[in-house]
């Protein structure tokens, strides 16, 4: 093999662990926590909401429980 092909064999390897790696940052929480925080940002201003989102650890034992039944 040639420098050049196993150079960009090494460098688009890397940029798949990178990207492989990236997915990992985006947790379940983060999302949920990004919905709810938006939702807040949104209303802002505005009458109090009759419900609000629970925080992330409350949402998922209620999820569990659930599940449970």
């Amino acid at each position: 093999m040639s420098f050049a092909v196993r150079w960009l064999v090494v460098f688009v390897s890397a940029c798949a662990l990178l990207v492989l790696q990236a997915c990992t940052w985006i947790s379940p929480q983060s999302v949920y926590e990004g919905t709810r925080d938006r939702a807040r940002a949104e209303s802002a201003g505005q009458a109090p909401p009759v419900t609000t989102l629970p925080d992330y650890d409350n949402y998922q034992k209620e999820r569990e429980r659930v599940k449970a039944r």
